[in-house]
């Protein structure tokens, strides 16, 4: 069940994407735009590399991998009950349960690949353009590493539970289908 969770997220192609850009492509970005801005001009700006730069890419990765994780999360506890087959998958027999624990391997197995390649295309990048700076050692970088999954992990976590548990259906904003204000439960139609 859950290699069908990860068929079914790998699939939105917009969410992987997205998840794609604010991890992997914002690492790139950063330390491109940084290994530029010091071959133009060195005696103003510092070398891209180094462990400054590496833990400064903790932070966004952090930060920017978190909201990736949001996005998935979300996406794989809202997505069966917003598309309206959750009760169909519940009257195959399986448990609710066990339905949504396949969405955490699942998710997991998109999000956790974008952190690891985005951290490690960071590592490498403060080593390769470290100049004439002190690169950080291989330990410090796993740990880097270890603590941007367990981050991502979290948030993951926190964004496919709350996300499970709003039921579009019986939500106070939920939007009618015959006009576009909210519905409520003293809804005429």
């Amino acid at each position: 069940m859950a290699s069908a969770e990860f068929l079914k997220v790998r699939r939105r192609r917009g969410l992987v994407a997205w998840s794609a850009i604010l991890t992997v492509g914002a690492v790139v970005v950063v330390f491109s735009i940084l290994a530029i801005m010091h071959a133009v001009n060195p005696a103003k700006y510092g070398p891209a590399g180094g462990v400054a730069n590496l833990s400064h890419a903790l932070a966004f990765v952090s930060l920017l991998g978190g909201v990736a994780a949001v996005l998935i999360g979300a996406s794989m506890g809202a997505g069966d009950l917003q598309a309206g087959v959750f009760r169909d998958l519940v009257s195959t027999g399986r448990s609710r349960l066990a339905l949504f624990a396949a969405r955490v391997p699942g998710g997991l197995a998109l999000l956790l690949p974008l952190v690891a390649l985005a951290w490690t295309i960071a590592s490498v990048a403060s080593v390769v353009f470290a100049g004439g700076l002190a690169s950080a050692g291989i330990a410090t970088m796993i740990e880097g590493g270890l603590w941007l999954l367990l981050a991502a992990t979290l948030t993951y976590f926190v964004a496919l539970g709350i996300a499970s548990l709003a039921d579009p259906v019986r939500s106070p904003w939920a939007f009618c289908s015959h006009g576009s204000s909210p519905c409520r439960s003293s809804c005429s139609r």
